[in-house]
This record gives structure tokens, sequence and C-alpha cells, in this order.
């Protein structure tokens, strides 16, 4: 408390030694409604909050984790059907999950591995005994219909090795426990070893072969029926060997084209192999003397994902990138089914044991089930994946947004989809098409666009969505739509579509107020820079009536670039960020009141300290470096600070830098030569990180140790075209010629003062041209700014190349070069890329603080209050993400060093902070079911929760592990045993294992055994419950919710 009183005095005496400086009181309380405000600086200094120390105490405290919400990637590996085909197996991670085929609802998870599962085989002679094994060497078994962990094994892998493939041999024909041949790859090494372990006692078996294989990963099929053969795959070769004979053969593909799946026939010894060129070959009899038998198979034009053979043997299914699941004849390459449009790339196949069902995997984290009719039975998906389209476009572009209707999270799903998922019950609702339009498949050599959803805006009853076609090639196009959300159909319905509303694609687009309709308007931003703002009218197309929306007004400011816009609560006014302005508007009609623009390098000052010590009593990993010298000197600087003034403190530090330059330290001095890679690696980061430097001083430093680094080519461009205007003397030259016309036509009296000035002007510029060739060039080498299809190096005012080519014979480059006709032919930069926007980010508190707009720039969190139009406060912080939550008014910032920064908009203290997050694409704060009545500096999230999506394509929030979910539904459960028949039903199976626990004396760790999530609310069958009821009631047996 006394830091806090003695910060505020230094706050005031700051603003009064200021305030001499600053315009009059009315001036600063110059009305938005009444007057338009010019742009102006705000010179007020407010207080500044420095970002923390490394050393902060409270972080060790921190309970909070990160918690896994959504997004497992079930597509990655190949599935795996149960006997009977009721279940399918798919691992992810370290847990292998069980599905229902009938429903397709999560029924359990098998869990205990603890590292990344690399394999799962049902055992040879133990159908209820699933095997898997982890890239450590791990070797686990579950009875997965009980989910139970029965065994683990280690194989004894050295740390720094890791496993590749883990695959069961039928080595000895009668043991319950199979045999299995593990790959595996040191980390010190680019070899690929193998050995043959015992699953039962993970002891490693002498076999007498010497296959050595190659560096490249290998894909492995098994035969374990009644052909002892192993396939290994590695790029183009192909090794089949006998693990009973232990022979062996290496054969290769045909051109020697890489092998990309390879699987082996179940009825015959036959392996089946597909390539990067979309080419399938059967081989036969390839452990014979003579020649190999092949059959080709090829319709494919991409690289084969994944094959899969029938029960019987006389027909495989495959995929490709095309979309396109292909049924082939074995006898006949010639006669093919197909089933097209399976909505993205089929990654894996898996057909059941009756050959009744066929799981098929695709790229947007789908598995469809296809029957025997060659249609989709049903589809089961938690989660959309974006493919990767070769674009480099965003893959999330609308980010993570809150639908205020049912308080679901929004982002993009499908190529031109949107899918809603909900927290409460934890899995998707429904993919819904924006663009209605087919998707273009993906080809190997070119790479093809598709439309994509860019922006999104909700508000209770509408939802406003930007879409763009960009090919690079063609004039983009944009389609701006309004969907109204239909009651009756639970659906939204399209209102009205606008073509091309701006040029380029979109910026921004926010509703004025998300739950209000009254007077509701949506304001857009496009690459164009101008902002539109739409309201809904009546409509007057005889063919359509009701209501529509049109743009009632629009604007720009000063052409500068705009990133960024924001509501106010009450949806009046409207805030954008223009460069490093910040314009405020009126909503309706888009007149400006008010331009507010920081100080020119604004830096803030710091009359707050923010100091962190330990808790007495609390175990930290620091404990041992936080001795009592240390506290002690911690609480003496601490006093020093509250209980002396300014001046004593300033003296006694000008003191202290006295004694410091004094001391004679003399450090070694090390030439820039003998730096070792790692060492400039680890100097690169820490200079990157010091943000009191600016761009010349780091790259100062980096000359000086000897470290050469390349530039982003947008920033490559922008620093190209900076040196050549500054260095291009041409201008200058040309404007000290038209002074020398001038001076021709003056009077005698005055020409000679006017030539004496003219001389020393261009004796100046032949000092400043020296001093660039000198210092500046050199010093510019330390960046890599050479055009790597030409390798052309910096001149004074020329580009050479290699030296080899005359000024004269300049050729144009990406800037926009000319050529000219003089010897002293010089570059001229024609075109300019546009200022890139200081303002990134604008967004509006609320309640209380409702007049208070937070703007973050490249550098900083700054804070305008617009009742008095001043600078409130300002953060020292380089924002990534920013999400607002009206209902708690908290800030949580994302940082682009990967930190969360959570903090009140009136006083920008951090709340809780966090270092080490994973990279974001978006974050949203998502309002509690069932709010708890804290103290936000107890719970910050206590009303509402925040919620991130990952690069890794996940949805992770912040709570505490192993705590009960307040706003998760209350699990079944059930107090007796259902009878043998029903074991295996939806609600029968978790009934049994449940009254078996109680009678149980020695608790087991056992999953939930009930056919989807404990957190699901909806009852999945209501006739297998109906059932369920009458088998219990004879036992009067009882059940609660």
């Amino acid at each position: 408390m006394v830091c806090i009183q003695k910060a505020a005095q230094l706050n005031t005496k700051i603003r009064k030694q200021h305030s001499a400086t600053t315009n009059t009181e009315s001036e600063r309380r110059a009305s938005i409604d009444n007057s338009v405000v010019t742009t102006r600086e705000c010179y007020s200094k407010p207080f500044d909050i420095e970002k923390p120390p490394n050393m902060d105490f409270e972080e060790l405290d921190d309970k909070l984790k990160l918690e896994f919400l959504a997004g497992a990637n079930l597509v990655k590996h190949p599935p795996l059907f149960a006997p009977g085909g009721e279940f399918l197996f798919i691992r992810y991670k370290d847990v292998v999950r069980v599905y229902s085929t009938a429903t397709g609802q999560l029924a359990r998870q098998l869990t205990g591995a603890g590292a990344i599962l690399i394999s799962m085989e049902l055992e040879l002679q133990d159908n209820e005994t699933l095997v898997a094994c982890t890239n450590n060497g791990k070797v686990c078994r579950w009875h997965w219909q009980t989910g139970r962990l029965q065994q683990t094994h280690d194989l004894k892998m050295d740390p720094n090795q890791k496993v590749l493939t883990f695959n069961l041999l039928n080595f000895y024909a009668n043991s319950k426990t199979a045999c299995a041949l593990v790959t595996f790859r040191d980390d010190n090494e680019e070899e690929v070893k193998w050995f043959v372990a015992d699953t039962s006692s993970a002891e490693r078996l002498n076999v007498p072969c010497q296959l050595n294989l190659l560096n490249n990963d290998p894909l492995v099929a098994v035969d374990t029926k009644m052909f002892k053969f192993i396939a290994i795959v590695q790029g183009s070769y192909v090794y089949f060997l006998n693990y009973k004979t232990w022979v062996w053969k290496r054969l290769f593909n045909a051109h020697r084209v890489p092998i990309t799946v390879v699987r082996t026939h179940p009825q015959e010894e036959a392996v089946i192999t597909g390539d990067e060129t979309g080419k399938i070959f059967l081989w036969r009899e390839f452990m014979s003397t003579a020649s190999v038998k092949t059959t080709l198979y090829h319709w494919h034009h991409t690289s084969v994902t994944s094959i899969a053979f029938t029960p019987t043997g006389t027909g495989f299914y495959s995929s490709g990138n095309e979309s396109v699941l292909v049924h082939w004849n074995i006898k006949r390459p010639d006669l093919r089914n197909f089933l097209p449009r399976m909505g993205s790339v089929i990654c894996q196949l898996c057909v059941n044991d009756d050959n009744s069902q066929v799981a098929v995997l695709t790229a947007d984290n789908a598995v469809q089930f296809v029957g025997t009719d060659n249609k989709v039975i049903r589809t089961l998906q938690e989660f959309t994946y974006i493919e990767d389209d070769k674009t480099g476009n965003s893959k999330f572009p609308v980010g993570l947004r809150l639908n205020p209707r049912t308080n679901t999270l929004v982002l993009n799903g499908k190529h031109g989809h949107l899918q809603f998922y909900s927290v409460y019950t934890k899995n998707m609702l429904y993919n819904m098409d924006i663009v209605m339009q087919n998707q273009l498949s993906m080809e190997s050599d070119k790479v093809l666009y598709n439309i994509a959803v860019t922006k999104a805006a909700f508000n209770i009853d509408w939802m406003a969505t930007g879409e763009v076609f960009n090919d690079r090639e063609h004039l983009p196009e944009l389609r701006l739509k309004f969907w109204n959300y239909d009651e009756a159909a639970k659906t939204y319905s399209l209102n009205t579509n606008v073509e091309l509303p701006h040029e380029g694609g979109f910026k921004a687009i926010e509703f004025s107020n998300p739950s209000q309709v009254d007077n509701l308007l949506c304001a857009t931003v496009g690459e164009d820079n101008i902002i539109k703002m739409w309201s809904l009218e009546e409509s007057d197309n005889i063919y359509k009536k009701g209501k529509v929306w049109y743009c009632i007004a629009e604007t720009s400011y000063s052409g500068l670039p705009i990133e960024s816009i924001s509501f106010s609560q009450d949806g009046s006014v409207l805030a954008a960020g223009y460069g490093n302005t910040l314009c405020i508007y009126r909503a309706e009609n888009l007149k400006l009141r008010a331009a507010l623009t920081p100080p020119t390098g604004f830096d803030g000052v710091v009359p707050y300290v923010h100091i962190s010590l330990r808790r007495k009593g609390v175990e930290s990993p620091l404990k041992d470096e936080f001795t009592p010298e240390k506290r002690k000197w911690w609480l003496k600087l601490f006093n020093n600070f509250v209980e002396k003034n300014d001046e004593t403190i300033v003296k006694e530090l000008d003191k202290l830098a006295k004694r410091c330059e004094k001391i004679d330290f003399k450090p070694e001095e090390v030439a820039a030569e003998e730096i070792d890679e790692e060492t400039k690696k680890e100097l690169y980061n820490k200079i990157m990180d010091m943000h009191q430097l600016n761009f010349f001083h780091k790259v100062l430093l980096f000359q000086r140790l000897g470290i050469r680094i390349n530039v982003h080519p947008e920033g490559r461009e922008r620093i190209l075209s900076y040196l050549y205007d500054t260095m291009l003397p041409e201008g200058q030259r040309e404007r000290l010629r038209e002074m020398q016309e001038e001076v021709k036509h003056l009077t005698v009296r005055h020409r000679y003062r006017a030539k004496w000035r003219l001389h020393e002007s261009e004796k100046r510029l032949n000092r400043y041209e020296a001093a660039v060739q000198e210092k500046l060039l050199p010093l510019m080498e330390v960046l890599d700014l050479c055009d790597e299809s030409s390798k052309e190096a910096l001149a004074n005012g020329n580009k050479t190349n290699n030296g080899s080519a005359s000024a004269s014979e300049a050729t144009r480059t990406k800037v926009g070069v000319e050529k000219s006709d003089e010897a002293d032919a010089v570059e001229q930069i024609t075109l300019h890329n546009p200022v890139i926007a200081q303002i990134s980010k604008v967004e509006f508190a609320a309640g209380e603080w409702a007049h208070l707009v937070i703007v973050c720039t490249e550098r900083r969190v700054l804070i305008y209050n617009l009742l008095t139009l001043r600078l409130h406060a300002a953060c020292k912080l380089s924002v990534e993400h920013l999400a607002f939550d009206p209902i708690s008014n908290l800030v949580a910032v994302f940082t682009k060093y990967n930190e969360l920064y959570v903090f009140q908009p009136n006083v920008p203290l951090s709340i809780y902070r966090r270092r080490d997050m994973p990279p974001l694409l978006g974050a949203a704060w998502l309002p509690r079911r069932h709010p708890k009545n804290r103290s936000l500096n107890v719970d910050w999230q206590a009303v509402s929760t925040l919620y991130f999506l990952t690069d890794q394509q996940e949805i992770y929030y912040l709570g505490v592990p192993d705590s009960a979910d307040d706003d998760a539904p209350p699990p079944i459960t059930f107090s007796s045993s259902a009878n043998q028949a029903m074991q295996y039903s939806t609600f029968g199976t978790f009934a049994t294992q449940q009254h078996s626990d109680m009678k149980s004396s020695t608790r087991q760790s056992i999953g939930p055994l009930v056919i989807g999530n404990s957190h699901k609310m909806a009852v999945k069958s209501v006739s297998e419950c109906f059932i369920f009821l009458l088998k219990l009631r004879h036992d009067d047996g009882y059940f609660y919710i």
C-alpha cells in the first residue's frame, strides 16, 4: 500500500512539472459530441507499466495448467477395427480412443502410456487385448473392453534412441503373447536399426539376419497369418524378409519412385504398394530367384495416401489427394468403383472383419463410415482440422469468435465453412457452408486456390461473413454476406449478399452490439483502408420484401492504413486505428469527432515499481538462490524507495556510479571469428529481446559480433526502399542544377553569397556520400538484402552484378527500377509499399470504464480516456492477440514472445501473467454457465473462461488439474449391475463395471465406460435406455442423473 501511495505521489509530481507545457483546461476538456477535435499529440505522460523481471516468484505458485479442450487429430495414424466391427480404435498422442461405430461417440479412453504412441495392434491370440508401443520403448497392454491397463514392459531403449515402428510377429504359433519387430534410430546417427523382442518379457532375441537398413523412415507391413514375411519400405526400396528362415531380398520400385504406403494381402503371399505418382503395384513371388510378378493399378494422378484390403482379399480400397474413394478388383484392374466428393483429402482407410463398413479418415479430422451400398452411413467428427493447401494463407483467418446466441466458439472449419463448437457439451455442433461452392482438389505440381472465409462477426440474431477468392493473378473476388437466424429451422439463412464491398480483402467486420437488434449497425474494413457502415433498411426490390442491409456511410483518414475497429458498449461511437492515429467517429454517419495521436517516439515513464517476493512457507525452485542476504538486500532496496525522496535516491545512485568507474575491469577480449555458431544464436536471441535498442543499434551489435541475419521479404523491400531513397544523390544533384540556374538570374550583389552557399552545400553532399559509402553500406552487409535469384550486391546509387555489370546495365528489380540512357544511370524507385499501420488492435472497454479505449501498437498497449482526450495508461508489451471480456472487464493480451498478461483497463497492473504459452491463432472469453461468487483477484476466471486456439489446431484453457468442471453436465451413475446380455450395450457396460467396482476391495484405474463422454449432455439412444430399465425392474435397480 505504501508502494502504491509513493507511486501515486511520483505520478502527481510528474504531471505537475509537465503542466506548463500542456494545453489549457478548456482544450483538454473538449467534448466529443459538440466539437470536432483535430489530430493532436497527447503529451501528458501517463504511468507506464514495464514488463516484469525474469525472476517472478508469483509464477512459481501458479496452480493453473494448460487443459486440453478440443482438437485431437484423429486422422494422423491408421485406425483399427475391433472384432465384430462395433468399435474403432484411434490413437492420439499417448491415448487410445475407443469409438462406437453405431453412434460415433467416444466409448472410453485407454490411458497410462505416458509417451507418444507409435503403433497399436490386437494381440494375435487374444482379441480382447490391445498392444501398443511408445516412442521411448514402453509396451502397454490394455483390456480394451474395460479400459484397464494390464501390463507394461520396457524395451530398455537409450534416452537418445527413438522407436520408429513396432509390429507384432507370429513367431511362436501356440504362444499367447507375440514377438515384435522394432525399428529405431539413434539421435546421433542417421542409420535405422532394428531388433526382435519378446513382448511378454521385453527381452531382445538373437536372430540370424544381418539386414542393414537405409536412413529413410521405414514403412513396415507384416503378415501374421499363413505366410510369415515382412515388407519394409525405405524410399523407393522394398525389403522382403522371411522371419521363419530369415532370408531377405531387396528390390526397388518402378523408375525408383518413392513409395508412400505398403500393405500385406490377407489371404495370399503378396504385398501391395502405392507411390508418389499414383501407381499401385501388387507384388507376387518376391522371394523367388526368378523375376518378381507385379500387377499395375493406376487411376490416381496424385500420390497414394492409403490402401486397405477387403477381408477376403478379392478387392481393395485406395485413396489419394483427389478426395475420391476407389474400390478395385484384384483380378480386373480396369474394373473400378468410385465414391467422389468425400469432403477432404483421404488420409487413412480401414475395413472391418465382415466387410460391412469402411472407415474413411479425411484430412478435416472426420471419420466417415461407408457401407456396402457405397454410401456414407454416419460421420464421426469432434473437431474440424484445416488441411495445408500450399497457398501459404492463414488456416484460421477468422480466429476464435464467440457466438452470443448460444455461447459457442466459432472458427474456420472445412474450406468455405465455419464450425460451431460447444464448450459446455464439449463437442462440435455443426459445420456451416458459407461459400456454397465445390472445393478444388489439390494437385501435385500446382497450387489451387479456393474461396476462403476470412472474417466473421456475430450478433444474437445476425451473422456477417466476409469471403475472398484471390489466386494472386486476377482481381480478387469479395462477398459480404449477412445471415439471419431462423428460429424454425434452427440455423442461419442468407439475407443479403454484397458483391465487391471492398477491394483486395477484408480486415475487420464488427457489429455495433452483440445482444441488441434495434438500430443495429455493422462496420466493415477492407484492404482499400475504407470503413463502411451498414444498416438494416426496408428492401426496395419488388421480388424480395422485408429488411436487407445497405451501406449508409463510408470514410477514410488521410490515406493511412487501418487494421482494427471497435464499437463502444452502446454502439454510438466507433474507434478506428489509422496508422498511429486513433480516430473516433459517430457510428450512425461516420462523422469524425476526435483524432488522437501519441507523442512521436513515446517511450513512457516509470513512476510505478513492481516487486515480487516469495511467500513464506512456500516451496519453490529458487529457494536455494533466494538467500537471507538477498532477502535483506531486497528489503533495503524497497525501504529506500519508500522512505527516501527522489533527490536522495539520485544522489546515492550517482555515488554508486562513481565508485563503479574506479573499478579496474578488464574483460577478456574475444574476436568475432572465435565465437561459435551456438553462441551467436544465443547472442542473437538476447539482442532481439532487448526492446530498448532500436534497429540501428541491433544491426551495429550484429556487425561487431560477426552475425549475419536473413530479412523477411517484406522487410527486405522496405529496407531497400529506404536505402535507395537515402543513398541516391540524383535528386539532390538535380536540385543543385536547378538552383545554379536560378543563381544566374540574381543580381551581382547577391550572386556571390548564393554561389558560396551552393558550394558549401555541395561539399556537405559529397561528405554525406562518402560517409554512406564508408559506414552505412558495410553496416548493411550484416543483413542479407541481396536478391537470391540475381545475387546482386548493393552499391551507392547502383546495383552491381558481382562487379561485372556496369551501372548502365542495371536491370529492373522488384521495387521498380527503370533503365536510364545516361552513363551514370541511377535506379529510381517508382513504387513503394504503404507504411504498415502502427496501431494493430483497437478495443473499447465496458461498464464503468466504457470511456476507455485500448490500443495496441508494435511495442505498447496504450489506453486512451475519451472524456479527457488524454493518454490514460501505457504498458510496454508487444501484443500478438487481444481478447476483452465485457462481463468481467478483463483484458487478456498474448505477446509475440508467448506470454499472457491479464489486467483491467483502468489500471493495467497484471492480475495474472504466464510465460511459455504455445503459439496462438486466436483467443476468446466465454461466459461461465455457473459463475463463481469470487473476487477477480482470487479467481480471475470466476465469471468467464479464457480459451485460445494454438497453431497445432487445438483449443486449450487454463484450469486446475484434476478439479471438477463446474460447467460440465453431471455424469450418469448406476447403482446396480446389468445382466449378461446388456454388458456391452450403451448403458450396460458402464453399469456393470461400476457395480463390480463397488464390490471389489482393491480399486483399479479404469477409464469411463459409457458410450459418450461424461461431459456429454444428451442421451444417445433412447431405445437402449428403455430396454435397460425393463431389464433392471425385476432386480429393484435404480439410476439417477
